[in-house]
């Protein structure tokens, strides 16, 4: 709101009045001023001199006064007189002139050498005009079925990599958080919630253009006050995050830039660190499950039976999170689910789910360290099964933190254990109290409960059963962690492979590796044989073994082998490498320019479709066949290729 001075303004019969205050704004508008501003003023002066190459002194004046005056009296009058008095009409011819005049803008050079506004008359639009007449919600609907706002982002995308000076960044973030607090205020007829209103200002492309102007504006307080009441929402909205924000979404691929660039400048703005934080969970949706985990969407409530292909579990109509496998257990599961039964909205729900996905993710990825925690919280609590157990996912802090907690703390006894999140607000605590309590009385060992902060105001929790993608194995059970303590106790990565099988046992005995030297040094050993078993196939495949020193051959290829990571390629460079040494110790290659030979014949065998990869490691064995020319060489290459396809 304008502090109260005196503004006149004046009306149709040629009279002023005072539009300094309400009282005179309200006024100002009843007895139709902004009538004469939208029907005299606009058509007949203002469009003119916009459409003008080089209006005179006096024409911007008049500009620059007319959004003075919009300014003033949008400002101060109260939001029921504007509604009432201000007709559809009027805006349609004042908004007519703000897509003219961004168009405008954008041709000036000031704006595109800059990005800034140069002129008065054009810091007038946007610092008086716009930012009081997006406070009115019938303002703001007209703009948004007029593309103004899309306009608007069209002009701060017209710079490219660049954003506005950060005068203008200021006044753009401004337009759109009025926007959008306008959109969604309580105190007027038929709000939008805020997920509406963020939903179309991305779609309309100003989402991103905000922030992106938002991490120029540095401090200002007008940008400050309304920030964290935005990213705050976006962040409570996983929902909305899993649709505009992941990896390859406009606004998703605008976050991620940001945060590759000019979080190295300045890590600590605040802006930065609601970036990083809806990255985080951004990237949780974009992650590739390697896991197929049963949460409580299609579990039975009642008796944790899990939904099988071709079932569909039914659901309680109120609140739509509970599942049931019939209607018994439905009826049966009433005394204790009506103590947690709400009525839920489809935003919520779609909300839930997006929180089920980001426990689950986070669940797949960290599979071996949460089970090897669980094991050993297990012995130290004295549990004799992980029923009594839940997991603790902390999504505010970052890195984000699990932990392994009896569940018995929750709901009994004292809560000195318990997060710190979990007692600071007492209703949540007390919903969330209950739902443990309901699962806890339901848990099998094959059950694990999950309790997780998705963000400041979003506890999640739940039941899951984790099941391999066959739905054939359950991935975490009492069973499962005896069978993984046996394997660090003993080394043993074969009891893995044979309670998970080869694939679902592969990127867990990798992740062993890495935390266990002795699987590691069992896992080399192993990759050693392997190795030198390929090695010894691949010189028979092509008449190697007819040399007499096939046995250094063999050594070389395997020496160079167990240098690469697991599916890394044999590079030029390897391949010159080992090529050279063996022309220097045998002499075979005499002659033969290593390094350039190689080049050319890769090259000239990709050129032809070959296959990079394929190339690569047939080289190393063609380079010192007895056939050196260039065609018999390529020849064996194809030859490779078609065996390949074939296989």
């Amino acid at each position: 709101m304008h502090p109260d001075t005196h503004f006149p303004g004046y009306l149709p019969d040629g009279s002023s009045i005072d539009i300094g205050n309400r009282e005179g704004a309200d006024e100002f508008i009843k007895k139709g001023g902004f009538l004469r501003f939208a029907n005299h003023s606009i058509p007949k002066i203002l469009d003119p001199l916009r459409k003008k190459d080089k209006p005179s002194h006096d024409d911007l004046e008049k500009l620059c006064n007319a959004y003075e005056i919009i300014g003033q009296f949008t400002g101060r009058c109260s939001p029921a007189v504007f509604q009432d008095y201000i007709s559809r009409s009027e805006l349609e011819k004042f908004f007519d002139h703000v897509n003219l005049s961004f168009k405008a803008i954008s041709r000036l050079r000031g704006w595109k050498d800059r990005g800034s506004l140069q002129g008065e008359n054009d810091q007038a639009l946007f610092e008086c005009a716009l930012l009081s007449m997006f406070s009115h919600t019938s303002a703001v609907i007209c703009a948004l079925e007029m593309n103004v706002i899309r306009n608007l982002a069209n002009l701060v995308s017209s710079l490219g990599e660049r954003v506005p000076s950060r005068k203008e960044s200021v006044r753009v973030c401004v337009i759109i958080a009025n926007t959008i607090s306008t959109l969604s205020s309580p105190e007027i007829d038929r709000s939008w919630p805020i997920d509406k209103a963020l939903k179309r200002l991305e779609e309309e492309g100003a989402l991103a253009q905000y922030i992106r102007c938002s991490v120029v504006c540095g401090d200002d307080l007008r940008v400050m006050n309304g920030l964290p009441s935005i990213y705050k929402h976006i962040l409570a909205s996983t929902a909305l995050i899993k649709k505009y924000f992941v990896k390859g979404t406009p606004t998703g691929d605008v976050v991620e830039k940001i945060l590759e660039e000019d979080a190295r400048s300045n890590p600590d703005s605040k802006v930065i660190c609601y970036l990083r934080d809806i990255s985080k969970i951004a990237k949780t949706f974009s992650s590739d499950a390697i896991l197929n985990t049963t949460t409580r969407n299609n579990m039975c409530r009642n008796c944790g039976k899990c939904e099988g292909e071709g079932e569909k579990f039914g659901n309680c109509s109120r609140c739509i999170s509970a599942h049931y496998c019939s209607k018994k257990c439905q009826k049966d599961d009433w005394k204790k689910h009506k103590q947690v039964c709400k009525t839920t909205s489809k935003r919520q729900a779609k909300n839930e789910q997006a929180d089920n996905q980001i426990i689950n993710v986070f669940f797949q990825e960290n599979l071996v360290p949460i089970m090897e925690k669980l094991i050993s919280e297990r012995k130290k609590l004295n549990v004799t099964s992980i029923a009594d157990l839940n997991l603790e996912f902390d999504f505010v802090r970052t890195p984000t933190t699990f932990k392994v907690k009896e569940t018995k703390l929750y709901f009994e006894g004292n809560k000195h254990n318990l997060p710190l999140w979990y007692d600071t607000d007492e209703e949540r605590m007390n919903a969330t109290t209950v739902h443990v309590k309901s699962f806890y009385e339901n848990m099998t060992p094959n059950h694990l409960m999950i309790i997780a902060q998705i963000t400041e105001k979003s506890v999640s929790c739940c039941k899951i059963q984790p099941m391999a993608p066959d739905k054939k194995v359950i991935l975490l059970s009492d069973d499962s962690l005896n069978v993984l303590e046996k394997v660090i106790e003993k080394a043993d990565v074969q009891l893995l492979r044979k309670y998970y099988g080869d694939q679902m046992a592969r990127p867990m005995v990798i992740n062993l590796a890495q935390r266990h030297p002795k699987i590691a040094q069992v896992m080399t050993k192993m990759a050693n044989i392997e190795n030198k078993n390929n090695c010894s196939n691949l010189s028979r495949r092509h008449g190697l073994d007819c040399y007499s020193n096939e046995e250094e051959v063999l050594s070389q290829i395997a020496a160079m082998r167990s240098t690469l990571s697991p599916g890394e390629s044999i590079t030029p460079e390897l391949l010159t490498k080992m090529m050279g040494k063996l022309q220097l110790q045998r002499g075979l290659l005499s002659g033969f320019d290593v390094r350039e030979r190689a080049t050319q014949l890769l090259q000239d065998f990709v050129a032809g479709g070959g296959r990079e990869k394929q190339a690569r490691e047939m080289l190393p064995t063609m380079g010192i066949h007895k056939h050196l020319d260039n065609e018999k060489v390529i020849e064996h290459l194809v030859s490779f290729q078609t065996m390949a396809d074939e296989e």
